[in-house]
């Protein structure tokens, strides 16, 4: 760039900094808003890593820039501005894949891009014309980017939160309690354990042998155990809502920071709120509640339980920001350390949580839903080589907390009364992806072990129900657990798309 005057060289030296910026900005600005409902999107979560890596990447290619300048004609000069080039090409080709909204596979995208990025290289290398053209071409294109990236957000509600709908709670187990039923709810306690992705058919109807889900099995024949029960839909982000707010949907919509809209079956909205949810018509209230979750913003949603959640269903941070052109590189980063941590987290503090005394504990943990680091930190074993191996090691994880917690309730004293519900928010979608597949529901009133199994369909979204009438004494025995199934709705499964 001899020649070129400094204030030209800086312009150019941002764009091409803003190239890079403008694929993490991109990501920011999807189509659904579903990133806003976990809250930790905010201007600052945008503006402070984007501007901190326009400032260093545009010093850096400054220095690179004036050192190159200096060097005299050379082989090892001309394949340095040859690997630049290929470099900025490859950015500039992620930058554009996000904002056209492409969905390429990882070797697809790998492959073409390598490809492209090493004959644009070869054929901008040519003279040294083409290669300052080129990258005039990249830093334009930075700019424009990030101007779209701009537009974008500018159209996206950060910060900010719509009013709340009007609809009332539909979980009826009692409007009212009466102080009788106050008074029988101090002894009995619930606790709800919803392991993400457990998948009924991987549990129960495949041998097994080399994963051995003792602990499973065991629950399984000494509790009331539905061997078809369906859930409210095939995603997280609708399935835990729809069971803590008992309402069969067919559509969900975010309203903002930790505000999420249910939509039922007759169009009606529902906020994902403490006031319409299962916490609101325990009998001590929402304070009476115990939560111990990750990827929803519980204790947001939830702000008078007692809460503890790992982690949201979003990571927008300093690396992504920093990574964003190259994905591999956060996948890598959010797939073991940081999500083996939730993990770690949640085994911590699942006994405390369980020892609470709360009426209702309710706990959401990641495994066993892949990806296979969840376990793979936990277990000491070599990582997985394909996605059944990967869901399998996760069940055994799964199996081991299952056996943690049924130990722990075993020393459950004379007093009390507790139900242990055990089921899943869907099943392992990698196996099914279109067709909805039954999940574990396994409900245990601790010390009453004699099993039995409920082979009819049932669905998962009248749990809230029944956590409220064995709170009110209205469920005794594991006998009326069963019998209590035999008069509720089947509802479909709705698909999240």
């Amino acid at each position: 760039m001899n020649g070129v005057p400094r204030d030209r060289r800086a312009l150019a030296a941002l764009g091409i900094s803003l190239l890079y910026a403008s694929t993490y900005l991109l990501k920011l600005a999807p189509a659904s808003r579903s990133t806003l409902y976990f809250g930790d999107f905010s201007w600052r979560a945008v503006l402070t890593p984007t501007v901190t890596v326009v400032v260093l990447l545009t010093t850096v290619s400054m220095a690179g820039a004036a050192g190159l300048s200096r060097l005299p004609p050379s082989r090892a000069r001309r394949l340095l501005l040859l690997a630049s080039l290929a470099l900025w090409y490859w950015i500039a080709y992620s930058a554009i894949i996000v904002a056209a909204g492409l969905q390429l596979s990882r070797p697809l995208k790998l492959t073409l891009g390598s490809l492209a990025a090493g004959a644009f290289a070869w054929y901008c290398g040519a003279s040294a014309r083409r290669v300052a053209s080129a990258f005039r071409l990249l830093s334009s294109l930075g700019y424009a980017l990030t101007v779209l990236a701009g537009v974008r957000l500018g159209s996206f509600p950060i910060d900010a939160s719509e009013p709340r709908p009007a609809a009332q709670s539909t979980i009826t187990a009692s409007a009212t309690p009466s102080v009788s039923e106050h008074t029988t709810a101090g002894a009995r306690r619930v606790i709800w354990l919803v392991f993400d992705e457990l998948d009924l058919r991987r549990v129960f109807q495949r041998g097994h042998a080399d994963v051995g889900l003792m602990n499973f099995r065991r629950l399984a024949s000494m509790s009331v155990h539905a061997t078809h029960a369906n859930t409210p839909s095939n995603a997280t982000l609708s399935s835990i809502p729809a069971l803590l707010l008992g309402r069969p949907i067919s559509g969900y919509r975010v309203a903002g920071r930790f505000a999420m809209d249910m939509v039922d079956r007759e169009g009606t909205a529902v906020r994902f709120d403490e006031e319409h949810s299962l916490l609101a018509q325990l009998p001590g209230g929402p304070d009476s509640a115990a939560i111990l979750g990750y990827y929803h913003p519980y204790c947001d949603v939830f702000p008078h339980s007692h809460c503890e959640r790992s982690a949201s269903g979003s990571t927008h941070d300093w690396v992504e920001a920093a990574s964003a052109p190259f994905g591999f590189l956060h996948e890598w980063y959010e797939e073991r350390p940081a999500w083996g941590r939730i993990t770690r987290d949640a085994l911590e503090r699942l006994p405390h949580v369980i020892d609470g005394g709360h009426a209702l504990t309710f706990v959401h943990l990641n495994v066993p839903h892949l990806p296979a680091s969840y376990a793979h930190p936990n277990d000491g074993l070599p990582r997985p080589l394909d996605s059944a191996e990967e869901y399998d090691r996760n069940l055994a994880l799964a199996d081991q907390i299952l056996g943690r917690v049924l130990t722990q309730l075993a020393g459950v004293g004379p007093g009390e009364s507790v139900l242990l519900i055990v089921t899943s928010d869907h099943w392992w979608r990698h196996a099914s992806p279109r067709v909805a597949q039954p999940v574990p529901l396994m409900m245990w009133i601790v010390g009453d072990n004699a099993g039995r199994v409920i082979d009819r369909p049932v669905s998962t979204i009248h749990t809230g129900e029944l956590v409220l009438d064995f709170l009110r004494g209205r469920v005794r025995s594991q006998a009326e657990v069963e019998r209590w199934w035999h008069d509720k709705e089947i509802c479909e499964t709705w698909f999240q798309q």
